[in-house]
């Protein structure tokens, strides 16, 4: 027999006193994540936080377009048409 526990949903686990006490329950950095919460299913170390959020649609379209030899014209003119 394993262990066992309480099933929990979403607004039980994030309200949970020993997941909030043992910091497991977390908040990104990002500003444009301010009201996201994340939920760390065992602690690592002392102090270990979720650091980064999941990049945002098209970060980093410029840098791998450039990688590509997309021009930086040619990036401008895309954007303008919406393509990307």
């Amino acid at each position: 027999m394993g262990p066992c526990g309480s099933v929990y949903d979403y607004a039980q686990m994030f309200a949970d006193p020993q997941a909030r006490q043992r910091g497991l329950v977390q908040s990104p950095s990002d500003p444009n994540w301010a009201r996201c919460r994340t939920f760390a299913p065992r602690q690592i170390g002392q102090g270990v936080r979720s650091r980064a959020v999941a990049h945002r649609l098209g970060q980093h379209n410029a840098e791998i377009s450039g990688r590509l030899g997309v021009s930086e014209a040619e990036i401008k003119r895309l954007r303008a048409q919406r393509v990307v």
